[in-house]
C-alpha cells in the first residue's frame, strides 16, 4: 500500500473497494473473460485448418497440423476453466 504519512491515496480507496464487497463478481467476470479467449482461440484453429488465416503457399498438411493443435489447446483451456469456474461455485 501506498501511504503519504497518514493519508491514503484515492487510487488506493477505490481499490479497497473493489476488492471487498465484489470479488466474487470479479472472479466470475474473470473466468468468463477465459472462457470466451477460449472460444476464440478453438475458432482459430478451425480457421487455420479451414485455410483462411495462413498463406496460400503453406503446404496443407503443416496447415491442418497447426489448425488441430491450437483447436486443441483452445478446447483444453475451455474446459479447464469450466472446470475450475463449477468448482468455485459449489
Amino acid at each position: 500500500m501506498r501511504r503519504t504519512g497518514d493519508l491514503i491515496l484515492p487510487v488506493e480507496l477505490s481499490f479497497r473497494r473493489v476488492l471487498s464487497g465484489s470479488e466474487m463478481d470479479f472472479n466470475k467476470v474473470a473466468s468468463l473473460v477465459v472462457l470466451i479467449i477460449a472460444a476464440s482461440v478453438m475458432l482459430v484453429g478451425v480457421l487455420v485448418m479451414v485455410g483462411l488465416l495462413v498463406p496460400v503457399y503453406f503446404p496443407e498438411q503443416y496447415r491442418i497440423i497447426m489448425g488441430v493443435v491450437v483447436f486443441l489447446y483452445g478446447l483444453y483451456r475451455f474446459v479447464l476453466s469450466y472446470v475450475r469456474l463449477k468448482g468455485r461455485e459449489q
